[in-house]
């Protein structure tokens, strides 16, 4: 391979016509030490070796590497305080935390590649899938000058891609979802190509993590924002509550932990709308739609929802409804086991209703009306 820098980097397949690919991966430093192969740990002169190489070598002029995805990292902690979901155990878990955003807001992610990021021949675009929903990919590509026309089409009723900074292998995007974007769990891909190349590469890079899309009272522009602050700090943020329980004149109030940032609660939320309520995921955008759903599956005489009423005070095989004091252990024992929780009276499905519509961030209205029940 004659001066190229890199010749003891073995190419991993041949493309039948003589030419190869070179496809780099993560090594250890062992790996570093015998092979040389491009990666993350690599020395930070490696690039200009890697000009050199195409410089001096023509296969590595017929394609000195795919942008391949080295990883993604979404920036967890920095966009949960911003879109206000930084009290979700889903995204402050040590293990495999979860991003969790809300509509119509931009988020950011760093993404590193595994050769530099060349902007004036590479092209990135997102493709961005919901759970449960295959057919629909929205394909969100990256606006700059190179495509200025597209730039004035942006807007929150749009989902959007811009570059926030490059440096070497690694860029800073900012992602900004719809306005009315379905909400639950959405995969990733990004897709790469350099068409000014001489083979056009295209790359196509599906990212392991998925994360989260909730609905967005802050935004003025989302049908369930709410104006007051006072509101949203009541009803969408605070998870400690009291709900009533009675009758007209011999009211009793029972505290209620609502619980919606514990463990599996969104979760759980979600697996009931989409297999008890069999709310479709293109109708999950709508709020109106969302809420008819979550009041049907509470109750387990509608489609086998997520608590059995019971009032024969004979409780057998189940939890008397006063033992109930929180939302967490309902829906976490139905989320575990897929079964209906026994026993639930009207105040134990008022305060589960009041959790799911919590946990998605909506309907404030409703929820009031069932902490006072």
């Amino acid at each position: 391979m004659g001066n190229c820098p890199l010749t003891f980097c073995p190419p991993s397949n041949n493309r039948g016509d003589g030419r190869h690919r070179f496809r780099p991966y993560k090594p250890s430093p062992d790996d570093w030490a015998s092979t040389g192969r491009y990666a993350a740990e690599t020395p930070s002169n490696l690039d200009l070796e890697f000009d050199l190489c195409i410089i001096n070598n023509p296969f590595c002029l017929i394609d000195a590497g795919d942008l391949v995805v080295h990883s993604v990292n979404f920036l967890i902690d920095k966009n949960s305080r911003f879109h206000n979901t930084d009290k979700y155990f889903l995204s402050n878990r040590s293990i495999s935390p979860k991003l969790i955003v809300r509509r119509g807001q931009p988020f950011e992610l760093r993404i590193t590649f595994e050769r530099r990021f060349r902007y004036s021949e590479d092209v990135v675009s997102f493709v961005f899938i919901v759970k449960g929903n295959n057919k629909t990919e929205i394909i969100v590509p990256i606006l700059d000058e190179r495509n200025a026309r597209r730039l004035s089409l942006v807007s929150e009723s749009r989902w959007s891609a811009r570059i926030v900074s490059v440096e070497n292998r690694i860029m800073v995007v900012e992602i900004n979802s719809s306005v009315d974007a379905i909400i639950g769990e959405y995969r990733m891909v990004i897709d790469t190509r350099s068409p000014n190349r001489i083979d056009d590469s295209y790359y196509s890079n599906p990212i392991s993590e998925s994360f989260y899309i909730l609905f967005n009272p802050w935004n003025r522009n989302d049908s369930v924002y709410m104006k007051d602050k006072f509101w949203r700090e009541e009803y969408i943020l605070n998870d400690q509550g009291i709900i009533w329980r009675g009758t007209h004149d011999q009211m009793k109030s029972t505290h209620w932990n609502f619980a919606q940032f514990e463990e599996n609660i969104l979760e759980a939320c979600l697996y009931a709308l989409a297999n008890i309520g069999k709310l479709k995921p293109a109708d999950r955008n709508d709020p109106i739609k969302v809420c008819r759903h979550i009041g049907a599956i509470v109750n387990s005489v509608d489609d086998k929802g997520i608590v059995v009423g019971n009032w024969d005070e004979k409780f057998h095989g189940g939890t008397p409804p006063t033992d109930w004091h929180g939302s967490d252990a309902i829906l976490q024992k139905y989320y575990h086991t897929k079964k209906s929780v026994k026993y639930g009276q009207c105040w134990v499905f008022s305060g589960v209703t009041c959790t799911s519509k919590f946990s998605f961030h909506h309907s404030y209205k409703l929820s009031h009306f069932n902490r006072m029940k």
